[in-house]
């Protein structure tokens, strides 16, 4: 395989160049004398118009950098205008996660006028209206604005238990348990007891039944004070969790003990009938009330957990909606009904919904109350926080239904297909794959299959189970690690058809991970299919 020109992709090249025009910037602002060797150059000689020059990779020969001091530098080690050159040609697709994504031009416009005060005393405008419309998309009695959806799932867990040594019960794959550092041990003194999750981001509720503690069996355990889920799931590929199972979680363990008003009147109809006739409603709170109501109606079925679930003793149900939209686009459902019987959900602003930073967590108002004065010690607590939920207030308006979108790409890139009109600058009739790859058609609209058409034991996807806007790859191969995947996708080579750079993430040894947004458009995907396709060629 030859690699003799470029030696990787433009990015590679283009860092190293700038890392020594940087590291000669500090010496040579540092020293007077260095300054006067280049004071008669076309090359900037401040700071600031040093750095404009080199984010703009601007064309070399214009500006003439390759002569004088600077030029005798960098042109001995590297051709700075083939750089370039190979800089204005390489598509770069980055698919590592949908938190790159940047804020729109109206976010933009909105973070510079929008009105401010300061948060921490509640006296933010925009902050404040951030809150309250997220509180009513979920039909939650109050929100708050955090920097981070990490913050945001500490603070609900630190918020529902009130004392150090309780549990909470987790999926042994979620975000919470994985990948926030054990921040309910390491800063809330709480325990994670976890539990196996199934491929589609559930698990097993007579399992779950079966780890509950009160604590009032034995003085030598902790209580179970929470139970969290997460919709969409990571780390099952972005999976929606099951409405129906949802629904059984709430239910069973928390809606129950929230009936404060007609609980007692299911429980007597249930222990005075013995009949299969009662069945359990959740409605809406009372307007003056500040909990959920249960109704018992009189039905010709029965759910068989009633007793089960007449025994739960309100353990509350935190939601890390990281990707709640996600979730309700798919389902084709308002987020609300997704989060109908959870006592918190976060949701995250920076994700698919573009915003630049923060979390919303919501939640009733004496919850809310409680998570501000938790936010405050964990430092969340932002002064002139509303420049931030300016664009927050944007993405909820704007980039909630465009999500379908995402999830569409994502699915191409797996089993979809795409016109061959949009790959016009990625054909593969260089290495005569033309025919194997191609549904050939002599129209305008043929098809080109994604990964699954390559029907490869060595790279698979889950297309039966494929939902939203996350895709894994599965790599069956002791010979192919997911480093070195990603590695070669990210490297532009003299026989590639086009000078393509798509960015993964490698997914432990033996897999990858790539998340579609909103700045990923159809021109990208089929630039990433024909490169995939591509790499996955030369590696089988």
């Amino acid at each position: 395989m030859n690699q003799s020109s470029p030696p990787v992709c433009y990015m590679c090249a283009w860092q190293r160049v700038l890392g020594q025009w940087l590291s000669l910037q500090r010496s040579l602002f540092n020293s007077s004398s260095a300054l006067t060797q280049i004071s008669n150059t076309t090359v900037m000689t401040t700071p600031t118009n040093f750095m404009s020059t080199v984010e703009a990779h601007v064309d070399v020969k214009s500006t003439s950098i390759t002569s004088g001091y600077f030029g005798s530098l960098i042109s001995s080690s590297w051709e700075c205008l083939d750089i370039c050159q190979l800089c204005a040609q390489v598509r770069v697709v980055d698919l590592r996660s949908d938190t790159l994504t940047k804020p729109t031009q109206e976010m933009r416009r909105a973070m510079f006028e929008a009105e401010v005060g300061d948060d921490v005393y509640g006296e933010d405008p925009t902050v404040n209206a951030l809150e309250k419309k997220a509180a009513a998309m979920l039909n939650k009695e109050g929100g708050l604005f955090l920097p981070s959806a990490t913050m945001s799932n500490l603070v609900a867990l630190m918020s529902h238990c009130k004392e150090r040594g309780c549990e909470v019960i987790a999926g042994d794959s979620s975000h919470m348990f994985l990948f926030e550092q054990g921040g309910a041990a390491q800063l809330g003194g709480v325990q994670m007891c976890t539990l196996p999750n199934k491929s589609n981001g559930t698990f097993d509720l007579d399992l779950m039944e079966s780890k509950v503690r009160s604590g009032n069996d034995s003085l030598h355990e902790p209580i179970t004070s929470l139970i969290c889920v997460e919709n969409t799931h990571n780390v099952c590929g972005g999976k929606v969790l099951p409405l129906d199972w949802l629904d059984e979680v709430c239910i069973r363990y928390y809606s129950l003990h929230l009936c404060e008003y007609w609980g007692f009147v299911g429980l007597t109809l249930y222990r005075t009938l013995g009949s299969p006739l009662v069945k359990c409603l959740i409605s809406e709170p009372p307007s003056d009330k500040g909990s959920f109501c249960c109704i018992f109606t009189l039905l010709p079925s029965w759910t068989p957990q009633l007793g089960t679930r007449a025994r739960g003793l309100g353990i509350p149900i935190h939601m890390d909606g990281a990707r709640l939209f996600n979730a309700a686009v798919y389902l084709k459902l308002p987020a609300a009904r997704l989060v109908r019987d959870c006592a918190s959900v976060s949701i995250c602003m920076s994700k698919g919904l573009g915003a630049p930073v923060g979390a919303l967590l919501l939640g009733n108002k004496d919850f809310i109350q409680r998570a501000r004065r938790v936010r405050k010690v964990l430092g969340g607590g932002m002064r002139q926080a509303g420049v931030l939920a300016a664009a927050g207030l944007v993405a909820l308006d704007k980039m909630v239904d465009r999500l379908e979108l995402d999830h569409r790409r994502a699915a191409d890139i797996a089993k979809g297909k795409i016109k061959h009109n949009q790959l016009s600058n990625y054909s593969f009739a260089q290495h005569g794959q033309t025919s194997s790859l191609v549904c050939a058609t002599l129209s305008d609209n043929f098809l080109v299959p994604a990964i699954a058409a390559l029907n490869s034991a060595k790279f698979t996807v889950d297309l039966e189970n494929h939902q939203t806007n996350i895709l894994f790859i599965n790599i069956n191969s002791n010979n192919i690690t997911s480093q070195n995947f990603c590695q070669r996708l990210a490297t532009v080579l003299d026989q590639d058809p086009a000078p393509v750079v798509v960015k993964l993430s490698p997914w432990r040894k033996t897999g990858v991970r790539l998340v579609t947004y909103h700045e990923v458009n159809d021109e990208d995907t089929a630039a990433v299919i024909n490169k995939l396709l591509l790499v996955m060629r030369e590696l089988q």
